[in-house]
């Protein structure tokens, strides 16, 4: 039985390298595992993250185009209005606000207005401060302006639109970098409001 040992010492002396390698192996499989689900758990909140980010960024945009598209209708109609004033106020014997074109001018314009301030309130939830507040002032100026061509027969249109032309532009640059639509040179704000109004 001596000459059998160091064979079934040889033996189990393999057959343990072979159980240790084989507890190794299924040890790397273990831990392999354990990677491969922190990284599907990383790829998934990556993956959650930019389908986010993504969602934020349409809401963005889709509030910042409605809103420009309302600003650029009240910037139009206080224009129109006031050419309108301008051009029929000679012939005006009362106060024009009874005069039924300007009259439907001047509601359509507050319609407008009442617009934009919806959009307006959209945007300001959804983009920043900078927008919001370009946007308000803008908004106060065309309603400031409104007023003085509701008051004021004898307004000048030169002097009425500088103000609200620069407001716009200001309110629709800022909504430009908002959206991440970059601007092809150096433009002027009135220039760049001009093509995007």
């Amino acid at each position: 039985m001596r000459c059998l040992a160091p064979a079934f010492g040889g033996y189990f002396g393999k057959k343990g390298e072979i159980r240790a390698v084989h507890e190794d192996f299924d040890k790397v499989i273990e831990q392999t595992g354990a990677a491969t689900r922190a990284t599907e758990l990383i790829k998934d909140q990556l993956t959650n993250q930019s389908w986010t980010r993504q969602r934020q960024w349409e809401l963005k945009r889709d509030a910042v185009m409605a809103v420009v598209i309302a600003i650029g209708r009240a910037r139009d109609g206080l224009m129109y209005l006031a050419g309108s004033v301008a051009h029929m106020r000679e012939g005006l014997t009362y106060p024009w606000q009874r005069h039924p074109k300007l009259l439907e001018r001047s509601l359509d314009l507050m319609r407008c207005l009442d617009d934009f301030d919806e959009k307006r309130l959209v945007a300001s939830f959804v983009c920043s401060d900078d927008l919001s507040s370009a946007l308000t002032e803008a908004g106060k100026l065309i309603r400031s302006a409104l007023a003085t061509v509701q008051k004021d027969s004898h307004f000048s249109i030169s002097d009425l639109y500088p103000p609200v032309r620069e407001a716009v532009s200001t309110a629709l640059l800022i909504a430009r970098r908002e959206i991440g639509i970059q601007e092809s040179g150096q433009t002027h704000t009135g220039e760049a409001a001009q093509q995007i109004g």
